[in-house]
């Protein structure tokens, strides 16, 4: 049974428990008996119509059955395109779409969900877009069910308290059209449930919609995919660049392998995560950019092969050392950047020894080290990075 059609039964049998049908049904048998003898009038006025009269006697006992009967007959016809709509959505194998996106969602946030929301640590612009369009994703469906269900429950029961009220109007002259009205309306609202089955088979049908057992290999399979980068770091006198990787967490990853160039400046280890953080710096002179990202790799439920996802977490230009000059060559030293307003720019406390770790990088001439890569089986140990850098 879908949703709606259980908010439905919930709704008539509430207004079953009251009088209001009775009432209703009762003001229905009395427009019946008033335009029944303005019909008998009519037939009188032309002479005695005999056939006039018949015709009459039958709308009128025909309306009467049905209004008796209003609460079987309009649960009947509900529930005739009910059964076809259940067909249709169990032709589609798709099962119950709403619990199959459940269990979607469960999976996709226990797997990437609470990164998604980290991402507001940066506090800037295309966060923001990030996590409000997932938020979005997590409610607009449900959103979605629970308004079609709210409007097809309150059209279901205006239409059912009104049914005997209007349905007495139809043998009459010259309101009959409105009856005509309310009865295409009753028919209109019961194929909203056909409509739904057949979108809901729709999704199945362009694959919206695969077994659990699939997305559960689908997303193992994705897990053990890595990314592989290279760090890279190399100053001279005035110039200087480095760009290395930590995990999510601020925490130094372990390289693979070291790279051994025959000149300094160049590239120095690599490393291999499912998602990483990238800090990136350069200086010219005493000025410097840092540029901090997120790059992970997220899985896709209707695709094999996983997508990058890339995030800023954080972006500052045209920043400066503290301090005296003397000062500028210390390594906590961290540059200062500022908005556009002149208001300082901080840069996310999870990150902020791995930026210094970064900026130090663009000082070191002659480069040959990691830095923020230390060596296997180092737990983490920054001093077994072999520092190899001078400043």
């Amino acid at each position: 049974m879908f949703y709606f059609e259980t908010l439905l039964n919930q709704g008539l049998a509430g207004i079953d428990r009251t009088a209001m049908l009775t009432t209703i049904t009762g003001i229905a048998y009395a427009i019946l008996v008033i335009g029944f003898l303005a019909g008998l009038y009519q037939a009188a006025m032309r002479g005695g119509d005999l056939q006039a009269l018949g015709v009459t006697a039958i709308k009128y006992v025909v309306i009467a059955v049905l209004v008796a009967n209003w609460s079987t007959v309009f649960r009947e016809v509900n529930s005739s395109s009910s059964q076809v709509a259940h067909a249709i959505y169990s032709s589609s194998t798709a099962g119950d779409v709403f619990l199959s996106w459940l269990d979607q969602l469960k999976q996709q946030f226990e797997a990437d969900g609470t990164t998604s929301f980290l991402n507001l640590v940066s506090n800037t612009n295309s966060a923001l877009i990030t996590v409000l369009l997932v938020f979005v994703a997590y409610v607009l469906y449900v959103l979605a069910i629970v308004v079609f269900g709210f409007f097809y429950t309150l059209y279901g029961c205006v239409l059912y308290v009104l049914g005997p009220l209007v349905l007495a109007l139809l043998p009459m002259p010259g309101v009959g059209q409105l009856a005509k009205s309310f009865a295409t309306n009753i028919f209109i609202w019961s194929g909203w449930g056909i409509l739904y089955a057949i979108f809901a088979a729709l999704i199945t049908a362009i694959q919206a919609r695969l077994p659990l057992e699939e997305q559960a290999a689908r997303i193992r399979e994705i897990n053990q995919k890595l990314m592989q980068r290279i760090n890279d770091a190399g100053a001279v006198k005035d110039v200087g660049a480095y760009c290395g990787f930590v995990s999510f967490s601020g925490e130094p990853l372990e390289w693979i392998s070291r790279c051994k160039p025959l000149a300094p400046n160049g590239l120095h280890a690599t490393v291999v995560a499912p998602a990483f953080v990238r800090i990136h710096a350069f200086r010219d002179q005493q000025t410097f950019a840092l540029l901090i990202t997120l790059h992970e790799l997220v899985a896709q439920v209707a695709r094999r092969r996983p997508a990058l996802y890339s995030t800023i977490l954080f972006h500052g230009a045209g920043g400066t050392l503290p301090g005296l000059p003397q000062q500028s060559l210390a390594r906590e030293i961290l540059p200062e950047f500022r908005m556009r307003s002149g208001d300082p720019m901080p840069v996310p406390a999870t990150y902020l020894e791995a930026a210094r770790t970064a900026v130090a990088g663009t000082r070191c001439l002659g480069c040959r080290s990691p830095h923020l890569l230390v060596a296997p089986g180092s737990n983490g140990d920054l001093s077994n990075s072999e520092d190899e850098h001078a400043t």
